[in-house]
């Protein structure tokens, strides 16, 4: 079943649950995890496994896995299409940059360690952006969290052009493009897992 884009908006009337692709951020390194942190099992499923299914709950187009400089078919993937970064080595830019070339509509991004994310969250950052045709996160006390962000697919130019100059930092172009800041989240749903540590702490906050 879809998710109710009206409810998760406040019960207000929503027109853009049509055409919207998810994108999960699966390339990072695992050097603080000790293996392959996408594998973690959250519950019982992996955490790639968990990003693609909430996204597939909201995505009325395409899931798009983004794997790194190489394409890696994980477990739970078998219904997205499996990319891999273009440009490589550019850190999650690459991997949204990959995402937006091949998008019809634009992406809702989800970074696969973050195990936390609302699906109502997910649903106001999407209706916050393309209710206005710009890229929209949501900003906490820490500032922007592009992991958890819409870009629409016209702003696929400016994303390489910032990549080919070598400003990568996500955060600053959602600046430079006068992304939406959904704010009002709750701080535990960004929760990044990094660590065995911070794994078995969402998974405490997940049991609450």
């Amino acid at each position: 079943m879809r998710h109710d884009f009206r409810r998760a908006n406040g019960g207000a009337p929503s027109t853009t649950a049509a055409g919207l692709d998810g994108l999960v951020l699966a390339g990072g390194r695992s050097t603080r995890f000790g293996s392959d942190k996408r594998l973690a099992l959250f519950g019982d499923e992996e955490l790639i496994r968990r990003a693609v299914r909430r996204l597939a709950t909201l995505a009325t187009g395409t899931v798009f896995v983004a794997t790194g400089p190489r394409r890696e078919r994980l477990p739970g993937t078998a219904g997205a299409v499996v990319i891999a970064d273009a440009p490589a080595g550019r850190g999650p830019l690459g991997g949204i940059a990959a995402g937006l070339e091949r998008s019809s509509h634009g992406l809702l991004v989800l970074g696969c360690d973050l195990p936390l994310v609302t699906l109502a969250t997910l649903a106001r950052v999407a209706c916050a952006g393309r209710a206005v045709d710009r890229p929209a996160a949501v900003r906490s006390a820490r500032g922007w969290e592009p992991l958890v962000a819409y870009w629409p697919r016209r702003v696929y130019k400016q994303v390489r052009a910032a990549i080919d100059a070598g400003r990568l930092a996500p955060h600053a172009l959602l600046d430079a493009l006068a992304a939406v800041a959904v704010a009002g989240v709750r701080p535990a749903e960004l929760s990044n897992v990094n660590t065995r540590d911070d794994l078995e702490r969402a998974a405490a906050e997940s049991s609450r």
